[in-house]
């Protein structure tokens, strides 16, 4: 049975993104800092898996481009950037067409493996491909040199003999080979039936949100699966509005907001503008993955990062960087999994080059209701749903705040950030990420394809030490394409501070790089098209920026060699207090799937609001 509950609230039409000016989005060549925060509890579990989903793949068909290191293509200059002046002779656009996807994938393990990907187009044309994988290596799955891949949508999985790691990474260019600028990478997922999500912008900069939900059921049948997703209200957590989705076994369903009539489009508008965002709670009947997409749709950036399941959520998150008008700004997403009211507390550290606040700690104290979800803007368009930090954000481009965040709340929270920049009309770059949590932190990690001017694209590490004491971080290169040379770097985090690492050199290079630390850290990666603050400067580079997660090793698993430390600090660590019991669901109600395993949908008695 299908069902919308707000049906009865009319469809809006799109809202296009608004002129306005801001920073230019670049990272942080120098270090990022957070005070001095309670000891975390080291990585529990690897990220690795056998059998690991791709729900989102794309491919315009067979090309002998080695994509992606095609350059720019030459556009016009819009007509109103051209009244303002402005002359250059490229630009960028979100999602345009089908694009190109790679999965680049690689095996933790000290021994050879091998791994199979099943490959299907929505239903038609499934193909396989088989290939081994040497131990600490990585390879790169380009669909686009797959004579059997045609144009279109896919989705697939990684079927492998022993637990391997991958990521996603998509293009999209504006003709010919040229990138359009247009890039997401998310992690492969492993599966959950119970998921929350944070945060879905629609018209938020430009950017619509879009999910995409694939069936995981393994087991044996032409199983179909219900999804449900539930959007409770900021003012007391009733239920403002619950849809259902279906899925077919082995299928794909994606929703956009930007189309009409959809049940994203007709959620009730909560912006200026008749513009969203919101977090919302997802239950299927068999297991699930689930990744969440924003576009800019109609010139600019695109961002995508995977939705974690129910048990993500927690009372203490890191973010290793947030910005408010310091080469763009910071929206985070937060969703309260808890029946009951849960205090947070945001605590923004400036960095020792943020042109304010340098050094010093910002406060934020915001109170969610029962299941609801708040939005923080650090940026000036006002696109939060509680009250901006008190963070001097200055009057001149780049002249705000960087630093980290610490996020710590009484009740089990989940949380996303969205990362943007804009210049003249269009949103720049755009940026997805999930925050980490304590079991999230690691000492070793892996990133299966690290660029250096590929594509014109670099590499960058954040990486963020949320303990009480310094340690050291250092990362090292194997070679896949080009030759790396003497690329490995070490730096010294000190205590809740971030520091970047990036690739360097003369020559281009894919490389499969390895973070280790001597004690837990939290580490994000960048993908982006400047190596230095001067590349950046030039305008006719407008590719988009990408954040991810990469893979965290397990104690046991290979990894590439250790750079040797130049300090040894004893890290102390004391593991977070318990999340608090499990709260039950009211009036929840237990019915049994076809095998006998209950479904568990919940059933909520408020009072629904239409708009």
């Amino acid at each position: 049975m299908t069902f919308d509950r707000n049906a009865n609230i009319p469809a809006r039409p799109p809202s296009r993104p608004t002129a306005h000016v801001l920073a230019l989005f670049v990272l942080v060549l120098g270090g990022v800092g957070l005070a001095a925060l309670p000891g975390a509890a080291p990585a529990a579990r690897a990220q690795s898996a056998n059998l690991l989903y791709l729900p989102d793949l794309h491919s315009s068909g067979y090309t002998t481009s080695p994509l992606p290191a095609a350059l720019l293509g030459a556009l016009d200059t819009p007509l109103d950037l051209r009244a303002a002046g402005v002359d250059r002779a490229a630009r960028v656009a979100g999602i345009e067409g089908f694009g190109y996807s790679v999965v680049e994938v690689t095996n933790p393990n000290a021994f050879e493996t091998q791994v199979t990907a099943r490959l299907d187009k929505r239903g038609r044309n499934p193909q396989t491909e088989t290939f081994g994988l040497d131990a600490g290596m990585s390879q790169i799955l380009r669909l686009g040199a797959l004579r059997r891949i045609d144009d279109g949508f896919w989705n697939g999985t990684l079927d492998a003999r022993d637990p391997v790691g991958a990521v996603v990474r998509s293009d999209w260019r504006s003709r010919g080979d040229g990138p359009s600028g247009g890039t997401i990478i998310y992690e492969a997922l492993t599966p959950s039936r119970r998921f929350l999500v944070p945060m879905l912008v629609r018209g938020v900069d430009g950017l619509y949100g879009e999910y995409h939900i694939m069936n995981a059921d393994e087991e044996g049948g032409a199983r179909t699966n219900n999804v449900r997703f539930q959007f409770f209200n900021a003012d007391d957590g009733g239920i403002e509005s619950e849809w259902e989705d279906v899925v077919e076994k082995g299928g794909v369903v994606n929703v956009d907001s930007l189309e009409f009539g959809t049940s994203l489009t007709r959620l009730p508008s909560n912006l200026p503008g008749g513009d969203f965002v919101g977090g919302f709670h997802v239950q299927a009947q068999y297991p699930i993955v689930m990744i969440m997409k924003h576009n800019e749709a109609f010139e600019g950036g695109v961002g995508a990062a995977a939705v974690r399941d129910w048990d993500a959520a927690v009372t203490e998150q890191y973010l290793p960087v947030v910005r408010s008008n310091y080469l763009g700004d910071t929206l985070i997403g937060l969703i309260n999994r808890e029946n009951s009211p849960v205090d947070v507390e945001l605590r923004y550290q400036g960095a020792p080059d943020s042109p304010n606040h340098a050094g010093k700690e910002v406060t934020q104290r915001i109170t969610m209701a029962p299941r609801s979800s708040a939005a923080i803007d650090l940026g000036a368009r006002g696109h939060g749903t509680v009250a901006a930090p008190a963070i001097t954000r200055g009057s001149r481009p780049n002249s705000g705040f960087v630093g980290s965040a610490r996020i710590a709340s009484s009740g089990r929270v989940q949380g996303s950030v969205l990362e943007s920049s804009r210049w003249m009309t269009m949103t720049r770059t755009a940026a997805a990420w999930n925050p980490f949590t304590p079991e999230d932190l690691g000492e070793t990690f892996v990133v299966p394809a690290a660029r250096h001017m590929s594509g014109k694209r670099v590499t960058q590490f954040a990486i963020h030490n949320p303990g009480d004491a310094p340690l050291n971080a250092g990362i090292s290169y194997v070679a896949i394409e080009g030759q790396v040379g003497t690329q490995a770097g070490q730096v010294m985090v000190p205590p809740g501070e971030t520091r970047m690492l990036a690739t360097d050199g003369k020559v281009d290079f894919i490389a499969r790089a390895t973070i280790a630390s001597d004690g837990p850290v939290a580490v994000l990666v960048y993908d982006t098209p400047f190596a230095t603050l001067a590349d950046f400067d030039n305008r006719d580079n407008l590719l988009d920026m990408s954040a991810y997660r990469p893979i965290r090793i397990g104690e046991g698993d290979l990894v590439t060699p250790r750079p040797p430390p130049t300090i040894r600090p004893t890290v102390t660590s004391t593991p977070t207090e318990a999340p608090p019991g499990e709260t039950p669901d009211p009036t929840a109600t237990a019915t049994e799937s076809p095998d006998g395993t209950p479904i568990g949908w919940a059933y909520m008695p408020w009072s629904y609001r239409s708009r």
